[in-house]
């Protein structure tokens, strides 16, 4: 067995009692925030369809990361409800992952 490793090298109690560790950083997912660029009802568009929106989408943010992040936080909330949609945010994440280099 291996070693545990800790998430983050400092531990903060605040005055509840409970831990939280400062290095945790949480995805807030707006719904529809990628639709204004067009990656929305992903289901019944191409691959090449999808993967346009994504890059207006980087074009006009200049954030990748940012669109790489989105895109898997959407995969993880439709992952139970639909494995199919699921798999594609992931090979559009996949997508924009090797096409800006992250």
């Amino acid at each position: 067995m291996g070693r545990s490793r800790s998430r983050s090298s400092k531990r903060v109690t605040p005055s509840l009692g409970r831990y939280y560790y400062p290095s945790v950083r949480r995805i807030s997912v707006t719904r529809g925030a990628l639709s204004p660029y067009g990656y929305a009802k992903i289901k019944s568009k191409s691959a090449a369809r999808r993967h346009a929106a994504l890059d207006r989408a980087v074009r006009a943010t200049g954030n990748p990361l940012g669109i790489y992040k989105a895109v898997l936080a959407r995969r993880n909330f439709n992952a139970a409800r639909n494995p199919r949609v699921a798999a594609l945010m992931r090979a559009d994440a996949n997508y924009v992952k090797r096409r800006y280099g992250i």
